[in-house]
């Protein structure tokens, strides 16, 4: 909805957002009580801003990574992924996440993560990394620190099974997102900056 908002603003120099659209949507549900489909959904975004917005579109039939990037530049800002924590650029990824009473038990696997891929299930036990035996202590050193060059060998409990699971990391993904004003902002771009944030560009 993010993206979806800049572009509105975009398209309309700012006149226009999706408040309007939902402005319209409930106008509609008001009159007659029904819902609407995606491309009726659609139309009310052409009725507000004239465009179709095909980008969005193609976010929601072909799911991929969001171009936040294009969608902040109209507005003279950077959109600048980094890390929280120094240690966490270097640092290994699985794609899972731990329940947070029973530590070493799989609570969520992350779509085409590494875990994912070697189908991990949520409720798998965590018994050894490597033949380390993995406890609440390690587990997070453990974690962080496997190579993402070379496959880890992962032993599981799974309903009482023993099983092994061959599976290579991934760099960590970025988890802070800096926005930072471009230096040679153009006059569009300083304007839209203004009528959206409704502050000056040079506004410290």
């Amino acid at each position: 909805t993010l993206v979806m908002d800049l572009k509105i603003k975009e398209i309309t120099n700012c006149k226009k957002s999706l408040d309007d659209v939902y402005k319209l949507l409930w106008k509609k549900f008001k009159d007659d009580g029904k819902g609407i489909t995606e491309q009726e959904f659609f139309n009310f975004c052409v009725d507000v801003c004239g465009d179709e917005l095909n980008e969005i579109q193609n976010y929601l039939n072909e799911p991929k990574e969001i171009d936040f990037e294009s969608a902040f530049k109209p507005f003279g800002l950077d959109f600048t992924p980094s890390y929280k924590n120094k240690d966490d650029e270097n640092s290994s990824w699985l794609g899972l996440q731990f329940d947070a009473k029973e530590k070493l038990i799989v609570k969520m696997v992350y779509s085409n993560g590494p875990s994912y891929l070697a189908e991990l299930s949520p409720g798998d036990e965590l018994i050894a990394i490597n033949n380390s035996r993995v406890t609440v202590e390690n587990r997070d050193k453990l974690l962080k620190t496997l190579s993402i060059k070379e496959e880890s060998t992962f032993i599981i409990n799974r309903m009482g099974d023993i099983l092994n699971f061959n599976i290579r990391p991934q760099k960590q993904p970025h988890n802070k997102f800096d926005l930072v004003k471009v230096e040679n902002p153009t006059d569009s771009q300083k304007e839209r900056y203004e009528n959206w944030l409704n502050c000056k560009w040079d506004y410290k």
